[in-house]
């Protein structure tokens, strides 16, 4: 979504152009979402989030989802995995009977 040959090293522009790239991006979601009658708020935050908790429900390792989603550092994919880990608790919970 960002321009080729962006200069990376002009950290305002770089913000900016992420910025707007976001906003058309959220702006398309909506629509979308609105398409299909979906009735849930989308973004592209939460397009994130829905992915790394896919991806690591589907067995895709912690690292690799790490380096997918662009992170600099795996505690930061450890949010994501927690979520699962919950979730799979909350399964186990049948045997407690």
């Amino acid at each position: 979504m960002l321009k080729n040959g962006l200069n990376d090293n002009d950290l305002r522009l770089m913000d900016k152009e992420i910025s707007g790239a976001t906003a058309y991006i959220n702006k398309n979601l909506k629509t979308i979402a609105e398409g299909i009658e979906l009735g849930k708020h989308v973004s592209f935050h939460i397009s994130r989030h829905t992915f790394a908790t896919r991806a690591l429900r589907k067995g895709i390792s912690i690292d690799k989802v790490s380096k997918l989603m662009g992170h600099s550092a795996i505690r930061e994919t450890q949010v994501y995995a927690k979520i699962v880990n919950e979730e799979l608790d909350k399964a186990m919970e049948v045997f407690n009977d």
